[in-house]
């Protein structure tokens, strides 16, 4: 007779799945914070082409880490820093450091 181990639940969520459930949690308010950037873009009739040339002060033609951070506590969304780096994150889809214009495209579109 083969004995066989029961698992017995310990009232604690393992930790892999505690980390997926985090990941999905930021993902959804990284896009919930876009979504509401699109929304003060197209009341405010500014394209996104122009409010991306607004954040890039140095005019190099892509947005670092300190132009997005600055930006975006000026536009006063009640972002932790966590939280607009995590979005800087979320932006920078080959995470080197910069948003590029398609980048940020590509993040704007809605899913």
């Amino acid at each position: 007779m083969a004995v066989t181990k029961r698992s017995v639940y310990s009232g604690q969520i393992p930790a892999n799945l505690t980390a997926k459930i985090q990941t999905t949690d930021k993902l959804e308010h990284q896009q919930k914070v876009v979504e509401r950037l699109r929304q003060i873009l197209a009341a405010s009739s500014i394209p996104l082409e122009e409010f991306y040339r607004q954040i890039d002060t140095d005019g190099d033609g892509v947005i670092s880490n300190l132009e997005f951070i600055h930006a975006f506590r000026k536009l006063n969304l009640g972002l932790s820093l966590n939280e607009i780096n995590e979005l800087l994150m979320y932006f920078d889809r080959d995470q080197d450091g910069k948003v590029t214009f398609a980048e940020m495209v590509s993040r704007f579109k809605p899913e």
